[in-house]
């Protein structure tokens, strides 16, 4: 197998996890290589690479919850040394993505080298353990997971690169033709905050602002629930997988939270608000006039004071198109 993917990784690593014996237990991945690759299991997640012509090294801390080391160890009856990449189980999302981008190099550099250049890459999603999301946050992510998945259905799979919330963009949705920033919502009457003006400033291109109503509701879906729900919908694309949980582990999301994710909803409602210049909103040139020692300007909107549509099933599958 010359490529492998987040999905076959996180299998394996279940295997190992199944079977697990005493002290540390290995078995080789399915990955054509020069070198003999195995995942490892014992307190840690391991990477272990044999490497025969590097002298014994001891344990070096990288970043919080890994570490890399040369040792000796004996697997199969035969004591050979192996470049060993040790990680802290918390952080299996990160590593399996990492271990990905890993082995794309791992023939070229040897392993040494592939780490820490795929380390660079990676750099900032090893800086600390980020707490779990407040509820304020899950809901956010929940609507923008909401209408992501939405495009996905009436569009094409190939949308996570116009997702750029996750990755600091200005708005959550920024396509060619358009930009969308959802907001989400339990109030009703709808009233969202709007964190940075400039989000639902109109410009050269079409805006509009999108708001998931939420009610909260015991037999309806959780965040895990629509995180599963996409992650169906792309799961024939490796690299769109791992792309979409790269984006979610940005956001500070991690698998191993999903227990404590409970609370429930149902979908009120979504509305389109077009953002136009004679819309309802903070006048922008109140903001140019804004003194620079004033920061973080917040403010809430009545969103029954905008012009809005109520979208459904044929609202989106003839306006997406449009857009995008």
């Amino acid at each position: 197998m010359n490529k492998i993917s987040y999905d076959i990784l996180e299998k394996e690593w279940d295997y190992l996890v199944k079977n697990k014996v005493d002290g540390l237990s290995s078995k080789i991945i399915p990955f054509d290589s020069k070198y003999d690759i195995r995942i490892g299991l014992d307190d840690d997640m391991h990477i272990l690479v044999k490497e025969d012509n590097q002298e014994e090294r001891e344990k070096i801390l990288i970043a919080e919850g890994l570490n890399i080391s040369f040792r000796r160890l004996e697997i199969g009856e035969q004591k050979s040394l192996y470049f060993d990449l040790a990680c802290n189980p918390d952080k299996k999302e990160i590593l399996l993505l990492f271990i990905v981008d890993f082995l794309k190099v791992i023939d070229d550099k040897g392993p040494e080298k592939a780490f820490f250049s795929t380390f660079k890459k990676w750099k900032k999603f090893w800086s600390g353990k980020k707490p779990k999301l407040s509820a304020s946050e899950q809901r956010g992510l929940l609507g923008e997971l909401l209408i992501l998945k939405k495009i996905i259905e009436h569009k094409a799979v190939d949308v996570l690169d116009f997702w750029v919330g996750p990755q600091n963009g200005l708005r959550d949705f920024e396509f060619e033709r358009i930009d969308l920033e959802v907001k989400t919502t339990t109030r009703d009457p709808p009233v969202v905050s709007i964190n940075d003006p400039e989000q639902v400033c109109p410009g050269s291109k079409k805006l509009y602002l999108i708001v998931v109503q939420l009610m909260r509701f015991e037999s309806g879906y959780s965040l895990p629930d629509i995180i599963k729900k996409i992650r169906e919908k792309i799961n024939d694309f490796d690299e769109l997988v791992e792309r979409f949980i790269m984006l979610l582990s940005s956001i500070g999301y991690r698998e191993s939270d999903a227990p404590y994710y409970l609370e429930r909803y149902k979908n009120e409602r979504i509305i389109a608000c077009p953002i136009e210049d004679n819309t309802m909103i903070m006048d922008p040139e109140i903001i140019k006039n804004v003194p620079s020692s004033v920061k973080n300007i917040r403010y809430n909107l009545h969103i029954n004071l905008l012009e809005r549509t109520i979208t459904d099933e044929r609202f989106w599958k003839e306006t997406i198109e449009e857009w995008l």
